[in-house]
């Protein structure tokens, strides 16, 4: 008996057929847990937004950290590749991609894209922020 019939965690679950990884693995099972001491959580990435700007909307109360995504385009990617967002929201990923390297095509449809999304990625390309959250050559 291989135990292929599986009842749910208490054992009253609907009968289930139990599939081992052996058996449907199809690519590379990941071999790591990311922990936030390594990639951020949202409180980091709420720092690196107010570093940027002076007022950030409520929008963004949950914005993911940059070393999450550079770990995220460093594993999916090359130097060079395009990365493609289409809820770019902040500009994150754009963000990251752009100081890794990557071409990046970001779409975002909500009224903030001039105020935060374009401001951000104008302080990624070419220029640098003062503190006050203005830009200089």
């Amino acid at each position: 008996m291989d135990n292929r019939i599986w009842f749910g965690p208490d054992g009253n679950g609907v009968p289930a057929i139990k599939r081992f990884l052996s058996e449907v693995k199809q690519g590379t099972t990941p071999l790591t847990i990311w922990h936030y001491k390594e990639v951020g959580h949202n409180q980091d990435a709420r720092k690196e937004i107010l570093s940027l700007f002076n007022d950030v909307p409520d929008d963004f109360s949950t914005p993911k950290p940059e070393r999450l995504l550079h770990r995220i385009v460093h594993i999916g990617s090359n130097e060079g590749d395009i990365v493609l967002d289409f809820f770019s929201g902040s500009g994150t990923t754009a963000a990251v991609a752009r100081k890794m390297g990557r071409q990046f095509i970001a779409v975002e449809q909500m009224d903030y894209v001039d105020t935060i999304t374009v401001e951000r990625l104008k302080k990624v390309i070419g220029k640098k922020v003062k503190k006050d959250g203005n830009l200089r050559d």
